[in-house]
């Protein structure tokens, strides 16, 4: 997974002095809790990252896509068909998981701008705890940097094809990662690859699923590195 190096990282510690300076104690310790659990986030990412890479796709990218075919695609009763399908099933557990916290993510980054911003002490700006969330922070800004990084965020590509693949699985039904082989020039030939879904009326094509999730990682530690600093800068803090 990739470094984001043209952007400085977020200085989670001037984050919390500065809501403290502005703000109080209280108010710093639960913006600084949500961002640290965006950090934890990102290891977990990685970890299952690693994960899907030992379990099969180390593997699959050591063969060619015809042995692919015929040993993993079609089904044959076999010892090895069947402890590579187990491994499969971890594998895109572990797939899933990461989505799944790319996903969370979003919401993480919701409450530390919530608290943040303080918007607790606005009557027409608090928010039940269990409704806040990046949406619904989002609504809450002015027009401005801050509000603007924010709906980027939300209506980056990458992300929406993540919310949908972890709505769609939570509520419905699991969007799997499949072995598939493609022999088609200029795509990737054979490996792990998401199946392609309808959801809330639009249709999510297949992904190549360590393509796909190395993209939107890096699309959302971009986002995240953007909104901190602007986040920063609205209070006063060093980026």
């Amino acid at each position: 997974m990739h470094k984001i190096s043209h952007l400085p990282p977020w200085n989670l510690a001037a984050l919390r002095d500065a809501v403290e300076r502005v703000h109080n104690r209280d108010l710093s310790r639960l913006a600084y809790e949500c961002a640290q659990s965006i950090s934890k986030r990102q290891m977990y990412m990685k970890y299952h990252y690693a994960e899907a890479k030992r379990l099969v796709v180390t593997e699959l990218e050591g063969i060619d896509p015809e042995q692919v075919l015929m040993s993993y695609v079609l089904p044959v009763d076999t010892a090895q068909y069947h402890e590579f399908h187990h491994r499969r099933l971890q594998a895109e557990a572990s797939l899933l998981a990461l989505l799944q916290c790319i996903h969370a993510t979003a919401d993480n980054l919701g409450h530390v701008v919530y608290y943040a911003m303080n918007f607790e002490a606005d009557p027409s700006r608090r928010i039940q705890p269990h409704r806040i969330s990046i949406h619904s922070v989002l609504d809450l800004l002015l027009a401005g940097p801050l509000k603007n990084a924010i709906a980027n965020f939300i209506d980056d590509p990458e992300f929406k094809h993540v919310a949908a693949i972890v709505n769609c699985s939570k509520h419905r039904s699991v969007i799997s990662a499949s072995v598939s082989v493609s022999f088609v020039q200029d795509v990737e030939s054979h490996g792990l690859r998401f199946d392609g879904f309808h959801y809330k009326g639009g249709w999510y094509s297949p992904r190549w699923a360590m393509q796909f999730v190395t993209a939107a990682f890096d699309a959302t530690q971009r986002h995240l590195l953007q909104v901190g600093a602007l986040l920063n800068h609205e209070l006063g803090a060093a980026s």
